[in-house]
């Protein structure tokens, strides 16, 4: 295919320069279950992987990572954007087959992390501005964070990179 950057679970918003997956034909390069291994790909082919609110969705979250090591070269950079388990959006998706916290990035095999950082976000116009506010007071510490105010003041997401090894 010639690129080296995959975007999984692309949905209506293929990227340019990406090799973008869905299950939906939404005009992407490749439509693929991705709850269905393997996935159609060589090994090592990808140099940086993009999984934006996808993870959440399939059903064998250990099985995905597994296969995202074995189609990514040594060093690869895997972002993931999930919503946190604590996020009022984690529950009231039906579709949604996992949950996601701090931690849980430790359990995967094959993947060192990079960066973890939690997101609270807002759409409407002023708690857009106080999100930044919000944002560096749920990261000064996230572990003691995620074990006494989560449930207080819930992040929206959980930003990740890991690193293929």
């Amino acid at each position: 295919m010639g690129k080296e950057k995959l975007n999984l679970g692309c949905g209506p918003d293929p990227i340019d320069g990406f090799v973008n997956v869905d299950i939906e034909d939404f005009g992407q390069d490749v439509i693929h279950d991705l709850n269905i291994f393997p996935y159609p790909f060589k090994d090592d082919q990808f140099e940086f992987v993009l999984m934006n609110h996808s993870l959440e969705h399939l059903k064998e979250p250990v099985d995905v990572i597994r296969e995202l090591c074995r189609i990514s070269k040594r060093g690869t950079r895997i972002q993931i954007v999930v919503p946190y388990f604590s996020s009022p959006n984690m529950w009231s998706d039906p579709t949604h087959k996992s949950c996601y916290n701090w931690h849980t990035w430790e359990r995967f095999n094959g993947v060192k992390i990079l960066r973890r950082k939690l997101m609270y976000l807002s759409n409407s116009g002023f708690m857009k501005s106080k999100s930044l506010i919000m944002d560096t007071l749920i990261n000064i510490n996230q572990v003691i964070f995620q074990r006494f105010f989560c449930y207080i003041l819930p992040p929206s997401e959980i930003h990740v990179e890991l690193e293929v090894q």
